[in-house]
């Protein structure tokens, strides 16, 4: 099958993009967009983080019922692989292997280091391990995992963001206990300032995988 191949240019570093000749022949076609997120940032000691990144990439397809699909291939190095998720829409209502999932948005901009930005995070759906290992940590807890999201702050930097989550459904009278996943696989508690009704409110000092469990 004859591919299309162009490459993409994040920073220093490149990526080819291979995408089946098929899923752009047709301009009347349906558009599809894909995003990526990076499987493998760094965590630096100051809480900075390296290879942070995020990529939308418009295919148009035949009109088919079949969705194209897209492959990114690392270049230059060794490191891991990106990621490519579809129909992307910086909400998360979806996490493999939960049930009753909270959806959580971005629900506002940043708060860093007090002052109000133009920022937001970037928000994906996670893979099926987190939403093991968040189980572990809710059963634990004697809580109830309601979502677990991948998190970027593509170009931003801090060393602490306040982050308003939109959680439609929430409630001010509801409990929630909000973790991070850190480099080594272990969860850390992130303070929760606020909950209201649709929105939970929490600081961070990086982006990454975030878990929401539930306590009463």
């Amino acid at each position: 099958m004859k591919k299309i191949v162009s490459l993409v240019m994040v920073g220093a570093m490149t990526f080819t993009l291979v995408i089946p000749a098929k899923a752009a022949v047709s301009p009347e076609a349906n558009t599809y967009n894909y995003y990526t997120y990076n499987t493998y940032n760094n965590y630096n000691t100051d809480n900075s983080v390296t290879n942070n990144y995020n990529i939308r990439i418009t295919v148009k397809g035949n009109g088919s019922a079949k969705v194209p699909k897209v492959t990114i291939k690392g270049g230059g190095g060794s490191s891991g692989g990106v990621t490519v998720k579809g129909n992307g829409n910086n909400t998360v209502s979806a996490a493999p292997g939960l049930d009753c999932v909270q959806t959580v948005g971005q629900g506002g901009k940043l708060i860093i280091n007090g002052c109000k930005t133009k920022a937001v995070l970037s928000l994906f759906e996670t893979t099926s391990g987190s939403v093991s290992s968040a189980k572990v940590l809710a059963a634990s807890l004697g809580g109830t995992v309601k979502n677990v999201v991948n998190s970027q702050a593509p170009g931003v930097r801090f060393s602490e963001a306040q982050v308003n989550f939109y959680t439609p459904g929430v409630n001010a009278t509801d409990i929630y206990r909000v973790y991070i996943l850190g480099a080594n696989g272990t969860w850390e508690e992130i303070p929760v300032d606020e909950i209201r009704k649709d929105h939970i409110v929490v600081r961070i000092r990086k982006a990454g995988t975030l878990a929401f469990i539930k306590m009463n």
